[in-house]
């Protein structure tokens, strides 16, 4: 009957449910009574409920008239259903019952075939526990060479023991350490407890296995290539070969690229998220934070600001301090312009002794020697002023750099303009019936000096008093750059000094250019005009480049025009008579001078 029933077709075979099962298990009882096989109901009723826990179970367990009985009504049962079922509703579960059925309880992906009782015990579940085999006799020895073996470890200390542990071939011992209450005790204690669970299962229990089974169980226990493991999802249980596991097991573990949950990658150092529109939180662009921000955490929603004194960094990823700039004199520029206003000092230094030894000759007494003298110092002044404009900027150097070298300048144009006056005084005083001769003298170039160089002086001194320069640093005109500098206070007061140079230098430039042609073989008043010329032209040159630069290049740029017009002064006002006291000493007469010696 069992054989008949494992050859029975799937398709009679449904999921079963509990209220189905209840009627069944009624149905099988009913017809037990009426063939008087009660005992064989009783059975049946323990198959039915064995069949709810395993999807295969073993027939060849349970008494044939309760097993046929039990079919007979299964089957009686699930035509009845279908007859009342309609068409469409059968077809549907029919599909339900052939899912079911292709779902495997044991999933066999290894080389080795299983045989129908490996199969058999497999269905059964990481669940279930076979019942022990062993008998009461078994159980005693296994006791009693427990006891023993406490009884000897508490008669040898640890040293023996290590002793013998060292030694490769021993005998095996009979020896029978000496009684021990405690566990003498304890060890009927135990005995007791294992007669007691021996009756209670020989009383009412059976064992759960049969000899296949049993065989089945132990040829799984010493295979050693297989391996049984629960699937990840699912109930079937996976046999798979040992290596195989091992070999999926170690490339899982190294595989590189692991699995995302998220849509997007996490966004690193120096960016910050952005959600993308219409997609879920998960979904979002990395986007690079601003200049001048941070972010040293992944996935920040927020860019963190650098203080004001810091920067980011190339990664974005720190703030670092800011690079200060100033023009130094370690720099190559700084050193560069220093080494050249000393030297231009150094120069007109040597030209004021030159005129001092030869205070005497014509060609430094012509026009005024002691203008020449004034002009020649406050030249080397206006030299030396350019070095206060040099290194890192203070206070002081601030406040004072730009009014002293506004008034430095005005003393030298305002020297060019008196030797220009005296010039054109000069040369039409010596006509008959002028005028002009009662203006020579002292009094007029002092005038004039005084003067001109008065109005800026005053100039400097409302400038110093209402807005006067000071120190800043600027971190706004270069990115990570502070720039250490001077403010000019009050922007108006500096154009006013410089327009006002530009005024005297203007006015020089046209009353040396009107008296060019006078006769004489050495007119000053050419040579004037040459050097005023230079000095509007840099100075003209100098304002879009100022205006245009920052930083150090525009102290650079005011440093180059300091001394590229005070070296057009020196140049074209005295290298020629330089020239007549080294070069040509048989020019340096008053004859040759007033073009009388030709």
């Amino acid at each position: 009957m069992a054989k008949e029933t494992a050859n029975m077709p799937d398709n009679n075979i449904a999921v079963l449910t509990n209220d189905r099962v209840a009627a069944l298990i009624t149905e099988s009882t009913k017809a037990a009574s009426n063939q008087e096989v009660s005992a064989t109901s009783s059975t049946v009723t323990n198959a039915n409920k064995e069949a709810l826990q395993t999807t295969e179970p073993n027939w060849t367990d349970r008494s044939k008239n309760g097993v046929h009985i039990f079919l007979e009504a299964y089957m009686q049962q699930g035509e009845n259903e279908k007859e009342s079922l309609p068409e469409e509703q059968q077809r549907d579960n029919f599909k339900e019952n052939v899912a079911a059925e292709q779902q495997p309880l044991v999933l066999n992906i290894s080389t080795k075939m299983l045989s129908v009782a490996e199969e058999r015990l497999s269905n059964r579940g990481m669940t279930f526990i076979p019942s022990s085999t062993m008998t009461i006799t078994e159980n005693i020895i296994e006791l009693k060479t427990f006891t023993c073996n406490i009884m000897l470890k508490c008669m040898f200390n640890s040293q023996q023991d290590a002793k013998q542990n060292n030694v490769m071939f021993h005998k095996k011992s009979c020896f029978i350490p000496k009684n021990n209450a405690t566990i003498e005790s304890f060890e009927k204690i135990c005995e007791k407890e294992i007669y007691k669970l021996y009756d209670n299962r020989v009383a009412g229990k059976k064992f759960n296995l049969d000899t296949e089974e049993s065989e089945a169980l132990r040829n799984l226990q010493q295979d050693m290539q297989l391996i049984i493991r629960p699937a990840d999802k699912g109930g079937p249980l996976v046999v798979m070969d040992r290596s195989y596991y091992k070999q999926t097991t170690e490339a899982m573990l190294n595989y590189v690229n692991t699995p995302r949950s998220i849509c997007s990658e996490s966004c690193s150092y120096g960016y910050r998220k952005v959600v993308q529109l219409g997609q879920p939180s998960c979904c979002y662009d990395c986007v690079q934070c601003s200049i001048g921000e941070i972010t040293n955490e992944t996935d920040l929603s927020e860019c963190l600001k650098c203080p004001e004194d810091h920067w980011s960094n190339e990664r974005q990823n720190k703030c670092i301090p800011k690079a200060i700039e100033f023009l130094s004199y370690e720099e190559p520029l700084g050193a560069t312009l220093a080494g050249i206003a000393i030297s231009l000092t150094i120069i007109t230094a040597f030209i004021i002794c030159v005129f001092t030894r030869y205070h005497d000759t014509p060609i430094v007494k012509a026009n005024n020697h002691a203008l020449s003298f004034l002009l020649l110092v406050a030249l080397m002044f206006c030299f030396l002023s350019s070095l206060m404009f040099i290194g890192r900027p203070m206070r002081l150097t601030c406040m004072i750099r730009q009014p002293t070298f506004g008034i430095i300048f005005t003393l030298c144009a305002s020297c060019v303009l008196s030797k220009t006056v005296i010039v054109v005084i000069a040369f039409n005083a010596t006509m008959p019936g002028s005028k002009l001769r009662a203006w020579l003298g002292f009094p007029l170039p002092t005038g004039i000096i005084c003067s001109t160089f008065l109005i800026q002086v005053i100039i400097c001194i409302i400038w110093l008093c209402n807005s006067p320069p000071y120190r800043q640093q600027n971190m706004q005109s270069k990115r990570g750059v502070i720039i250490i500098e001077c403010n000019e206070g009050s922007t108006l007061a500096f154009w006013c000094m410089l327009g006002y140079m530009g005024l005297l230098a203007t006015v020089s430039f046209i009353v040396a250019f009107l008296a060019r042609n006078l006769p004489g073989s050495f007119n000053e008043a050419k040579f004037i005009t040459f050097s005023m010329v230079v000095f509007v032209s840099v100075w003209l040159s100098f304002i879009p480049a100022f205006l245009s630069t920052q930083g150090k290049l525009m102290i650079a740029v005011e440093i180059f025009a300091i001394l590229s017009s005070s070296l057009g002064l020196l140049i074209c006002i005295f290298s020629p008579k330089c020239y007549i006291i080294f070069m040509k000493p048989e020019k340096n007469t008053k004859e040759y001078l007033m073009g009388k010696n030709k």
